[in-house]
């Protein structure tokens, strides 16, 4: 998902609008007495960009092998300036459906030259096919110290997003179950503070 300054401003509407309901539910009707930075705020807006994008992503693969391919292309698609280490090279797909049974992708050295920023990618993301006697779109994602790094050359700040956890889309023709477990993203913003998000 392409964050634009339109975006940034709606996430920070929607989150400010969070905080005041929230104050609005305790027994103290009094208003906070201290605002967040703008450092801050687009910290914010960073983790729930970050976190609906990885939500989209982990529901809307399609059937035709996106499940597999999207990670092989890794986020927002590598193409031919990173090829990520397969394991093994020709993985068994006893059911012939779009996931292989199981396929492991080894992203350490992947960089990415763009005209504005650089993308470092280090860790590995397991695909798994958790249904692997049904054809059908299921897909098991298992990610161990995934690692995207971005440096930004106009302004040399850097930021980055560290991902472990377990993430799991069952699907059928009619029906959708996206599951997280033990899924934790690690957060260094571009001012260097840093942020965790934990789910199950």
């Amino acid at each position: 998902m392409r964050i634009s300054a339109g975006t940034n401003t709606l996430l920070l509407a929607l989150a400010g609008s969070l905080a005041l309901l929230l104050a609005g539910c305790g027994e103290n009707t009094t208003s906070p007495t201290q605002s967040i930075t703008q450092s801050q705020a687009t910290a914010i807006s960073d983790v729930v960009a970050a976190d609906a994008d990885a939500e989209i992503d982990g529901a809307t693969a399609s059937g035709t092998g996106s499940p597999v391919l999207s990670f092989a292309a890794g986020p927002g698609g590598l193409g031919r300036q990173c090829q990520p280490a397969k394991s093994p090279p020709n993985p068994s797909n006893a059911d012939g459906d779009a996931v292989p049974d199981s396929v492991r992708f080894d992203f350490t050295g992947c960089v990415i030259s763009r005209p504005f920023h650089t993308d470092s990618f280090a860790g590995t993301v397991d695909i798994v096919d958790p249904t692997p006697t049904t054809s059908d779109f299921s897909v098991k994602r298992v990610f161990a110290d995934f690692l995207h790094q971005r440096m930004r050359l106009l302004s040399g700040n850097t930021t980055a997003e560290l991902t472990n956890g377990t993430r799991v889309a069952v699907r059928n023709s009619s029906t959708i179950q996206h599951t997280e477990s033990g899924f934790r993203t690690d957060f260094t913003h571009a001012d260097g503070s840093t942020s965790s998000h934990v789910r199950t």
